[in-house]
């Protein structure tokens, strides 16, 4: 009996040394480390009896030295502590922290000492080494129990981790197959989507941080409704697999998985989102950040390991028994504590295969938070986590003094929060945003216009580590709303709403405006077509902005007047939100970041009083005759072609006053007067195709007198008309004078004549001005079609589509405008396509086969 007991002791010791060792060396929660798990505590508790037994049959047995008896006391530790570690992890309780430290040593000391006690007991008793008493068979049973146990697991892990499709049919690179996102997957391969979701999984232990993140934009960051259609739609536009560039960042569970795929994605229906979102295990399992460059979801994923037995009691008490592992295994510290981490997808460019700069064009809050004061070391330098992450009181298992960084992520997003019914995160974002910006109110002491007050409304953002407002600002709205005096009817209002909910052109507005390769503004979030930037407004990190507002008072002078200001945001403007709900009359509501009023009491400021208005100006049908110009009168002009190209649309009739324009373009002869009167140099371009326009000094090129003049920059075109007593046309000026008052499609008519003009066709630049009378516009100006691109007064812009769609101005005002309006046909593009219409845009700093014709205004009566 005391040798099988023994044998018996043997085994199960063997097996414990074994699994004690396997686990000790191996960290997270594997199948094959939860198997281990399950084989430790079922063989500690079962190995209580026969260890027992075995040690009180092996003290009765004559003869026993000082190992034995500190082999049973390091025994009696081992079990104990192991017994309470796993009833402690079985009950959800919160275990002993240097109970299992304790467990761990004592058990690699109790292994030393049975080697000890074995080698004593061999030299004082012989007889033992006979085959008969040894349990070789004992140990290896238990070796080969966990060979098996080891084979198992590791069978388990591969039918788990299994992705749900093998490979992309089609992807963008081979190399990389989540291109063009940037996200990679250590040892390759696509990721099965439950080893990145189950966050609920998470929740059984970590509730208060489960409860904060379900309520986060990080959960929604798939499935709120502008993102989800929005990747439909991009998918749609741009191919399937061109919504790898969103998934990246917001959609990583899906795109992982090996969803986004030509040959299985709908390209009407695009990629499902995952319902998770970004989910507590995709951040939880970055490995690293790859910052060459940073951007567009840059980051390593390995793989978690999924438990053995699923989410439930058991698998929480597995996880309790070693928690530091779990920890080792989910924080990956400290890169999960950088600005970095984040920024591997809050920065972003478009990719050279959507047909953007790639890197440089970077975008976005990590390279605003660069360039800020608070990327600093010390004492005045803050990182993401430190504001959207904040220290928050917990009860939860990863506590350290009571305290957990909050997984709310609050930013700006109120408005989503209030939609989704999570009011304490919506009381949270309107908080930090207020944390983050101020808004004050002040009437101007000095008053320098009559009849007006003058008042001006500061915002700052001195709390934020980025620009105010920031991300996609190109579908978002941030604006000042102002009413003065009674609001039923005031004095003045700006930042209003309309009925369709559509915002006031003129409003004080903070956003971008993208533009497309023809410098249509790509209004709809379509980065595939982006081209450049038109405008960009924001509030850089510790500035302000100021707007000023004259309210006109009507002849009153005493008294006071109400003024009433708002901030106001709402992160998708109408128009975005009408294409997205196919214009079915919703909106989303508008977060007021602060609202306001002020009484100003009009006897403590001084406003100039009203001023008489002067006599109003008229512009005669007909007026004298300037030599050289055509006179146009003042009416109507229709702008604009349907059929042409993006920027000729949409087709809208603008009133134009009387004015006078250049019959011929100028020419070299006219442009030399000008430079010899003002000393300045004849125009030069030094690449090969300009050397027959370059001057040389003062002189044009032989026997070109009568040529329109090129190479000739806007700012120097602008100074020969101010020489001259004149000034550059605006384009409806420009267009009505080619047009005529029927808004003919070409100067002469609306039908092409080809072969009308044989000598002008075919070449860059005319001999001369004037060659085709016959192709004279209706007030008899000439070359508009056939000459040469024309410099205007006016930066080159898309129009006003309010007769389109009430989106008014909102999506075509530009500021800081890099190019300048171009019209005219050259003669060697001229055909049925070009038109009066046509239009361009050059920038004002390279010379090329442009020149110009100025205009005057015309006298009044």
């Amino acid at each position: 009996m005391t040798a099988q007991l023994t044998k018996i002791a043997v085994f199960v010791g063997a097996l414990l040394g074994g699994t004690g060792a396997y686990l000790a060396g191996q960290a997270g929660a594997s199948p094959t480390v939860q198997l281990m798990q399950v084989l430790h505590v079922v063989f500690g508790w079962l190995a209580v009896l026969p260890l027992g037994l075995a040690v009180a049959k092996h003290r009765r047995t004559k003869g026993h030295n000082i190992t034995g008896l500190i082999m049973a006391a390091l025994l009696l530790t081992v079990l104990t502590t192991g017994l309470v570690r796993s009833v402690t992890a079985l009950m959800n309780a919160r275990g002993i922290d240097w109970m299992l430290p304790l467990h761990l040593w004592s058990s690699i000391g109790l292994g030393c000492v049975v080697v000890a006690h074995v080698g004593v007991a061999f030299a004082v008793r012989p007889e033992l080494k006979r085959l008969k008493d040894w349990h070789g068979a004992s140990v290896a049973a238990a070796l080969i129990g966990m060979a098996c146990a080891v084979w198992l697991g590791g069978w388990m892990e591969r039918v788990q981790s299994a992705p749900k499709r093998p490979q992309y049919s089609m992807p963008f690179d081979k190399e990389k197959p989540f291109a063009p996102g940037n996200v990679t997957v250590e040892g390759g391969g696509f990721v099965h989507p439950s080893r990145l979701s189950q966050s609920a999984m998470c929740g059984t232990c970590h509730k208060e941080i489960y409860q904060q993140w379900s309520e986060s934009m990080h959960r929604y960051s798939a499935t709120d409704p502008h993102v989800d259609i929005g990747i439909t739609w991009f998918q749609r536009d741009n191919s399937p697999e061109a919504g790898r560039f969103c998934a990246a960042c917001h959609n990583p569970i899906a795109l992982l998985a090996g969803e986004y795929d030509p040959e299985t994605t709908p390209p009407d229906t695009g990629t499902p989102p995952h319902p998770e979102g970004i989910s507590c295990l995709v951040c939880h399992s970055i490995e690293s950040v790859d910052e060459r460059p940073l951007g567009n979801g840059s980051y390593s994923i390995r793989p978690p390991d999924l438990p053995l037995l699923g989410a439930g009691a058991l698998t929480n008490a597995l996880v309790r028994l070693d928690p530091q592992a779990h920890k080792d295994a989910m924080m990956r510290k400290p890169l999960m504590e950088t600005a970095v981490f984040c920024g591997a997808c809050h920065q972003q460019y478009i990719p050279v295969s959507l047909g953007g700069d790639g890197p440089a064009t970077l975008d976005n809050q990590y390279p605003e938070w660069e360039q800020s004061h608070y990327n600093a070391e010390g004492e005045g330098g803050r990182t993401c986590n430190d504001c959207h992450m904040p220290l928050v009181e917990a009860a939860d298992p990863a506590a350290q003094d009571g305290k957990v960084h909050s997984h709310r992520f609050v930013a700006a997003n109120h408005a989503h929060a209030v939609a989704s019914g999570h009011t304490e995160q919506a009381a949270l974002t309107l908080a930090f945003l207020r944390e983050g910006v101020s808004m004050t109110l002040a009437a101007r002491e000095k008053q320098d216009v009559p009849d007006t007050l003058v008042v001006e409304v500061r915002v700052g953002n001195e709390g934020a580590g980025h620009s105010f407002p920031s991300g996609t600002t190109d579908i978002s709205e941030t604006w000042i709303e102002l009413v003065a005096g009674d609001p039923a009817a005031p004095l003045l209002a700006s930042g209003l709403l309309d009925s369709e909910y559509y915002l006031d052109p003129d409003a004080h507005s903070w956003r971008k405006v993208l533009v497309d390769i023809a410098n249509v503004p790509v209004d709809l979030h379509n980065l595939a077509v982006v081209h450049g930037t038109k405008m960009d407004r924001f509030i850089a990190p510790g500035e302000s902005d100021t707007a000023t507002y004259k309210i006109p008072l009507k002849g009153q002078r005493s008294g006071t007047v109400s003024v009433q200001a708002r901030l106001r945001m709402r992160k998708a403007n109408q128009r975005w939100n009408d294409w997205l709900s196919n214009f079915d009359g919703s909106t989303v509501p508008v977060t007021d970041i602060y609202s306001k009023t002020m009484l100003v009491d009009l006897r403590q400021v001084k406003v100039p009083p009203p001023q008489p208005e002067p006599a109003a100006q008229t512009t005669p049908a007909t007026a004298p005759t300037v030599p050289g110009m055509a006179w146009v009168p003042g009416g109507p002009a229709i702008i604009g072609d349907a059929d042409g190209d993006p920027d000729e649309r949409p087709v809208r009739t603008l009133h134009v006053d009387g004015f006078y324009i250049d019959r011929f373009p100028v020419t070299n002869s006219a442009y030399r007067r000008f430079i010899q009167a003002t000393t300045r140099p004849g125009p030069v371009h030094k690449l090969e195709w300009a050397k027959p326009y370059n001057w040389t000094g003062q002189d044009y090129p032989p026997d070109t007198a009568d040529r329109p003049v090129v190479l000739v920059l806007q700012a120097e075109a602008k100074a020969y008309c101010d020489w001259i007593g004149k000034r550059l046309p605006s384009e409806p000026e420009w267009e009505k004078a080619a047009r005529g008052p029927k808004g003919l499609r070409y100067p002469w008519g609306d039908t092409w004549e080809a072969g009308a003009c044989p000598d002008m066709e075919g070449v860059d630049v005319p001999d001369r001005v004037g060659m085709c009378p016959n192709r004279a516009s209706p007030y008899g100006v000439h070359d508009m079609v056939g000459g040469v691109w024309e410099w205007t007064g006016d930066d080159y812009r898309a129009y006003d589509r309010t007769a389109l769609h009430p989106n008014a101005n909102e999506w075509i005002n530009t500021y800081g405008d890099p190019l300048f309006a171009l019209r005219g046909v050259p003669a060697g593009h001229v055909g049925p396509h070009t038109t009066a219409a046509g239009r361009a845009g050059h920038a004002d700093n390279m010379r090329t086969r442009v020149g110009f014709r100025c205009a005057k205004d015309g006298p009044t009566s």
